[in-house]
């Protein structure tokens, strides 16, 4: 009779304890699955001029005229191995002016502000 009941006893503890860690398990997709929804409603933020801006308030002319010169500037930029995804188009058309003043190569001189 003591073995029946030290059975049970064994059996009841492991029913509660499995009872225990399936619910932990759900608790904690349900926290991963909140973290990565909040995680693709947020926006991202990008870092130009040492100010952070959400990339959404970015002007892009690239949607609205993709044939515009800042549109093949940037084009020009990708093909020289240059990543302006971090530059408004008010501060491409900026180093444009720039680099056409001092009579020098704008994708150089773009490239050369930006790995200072």
């Amino acid at each position: 009779m003591k073995k029946i009941k030290l059975i049970l006893l064994c059996f009841t503890v492991l029913f509660i304890s499995a009872c225990q860690s399936d619910s932990k398990g759900k608790t904690q997709s349900s926290s991963t699955e909140k973290s990565i929804s909040s995680a693709e409603t947020s926006s991202s933020l990008v870092t130009v001029d040492g100010k952070t801006v959400d990339s959404s308030d970015i002007d892009d002319s690239r949607k609205t005229n993709p044939s515009s010169d800042v549109a093949k500037l940037r084009r020009d930029l990708y093909q020289a191995g240059v990543n302006s995804s971090g530059l408004t188009d008010k501060m491409l058309e900026k180093y444009q002016q720039e680099a056409q003043e001092a009579n020098e190569d704008v994708v150089a001189y773009i490239k050369s502000k930006i790995n200072k």
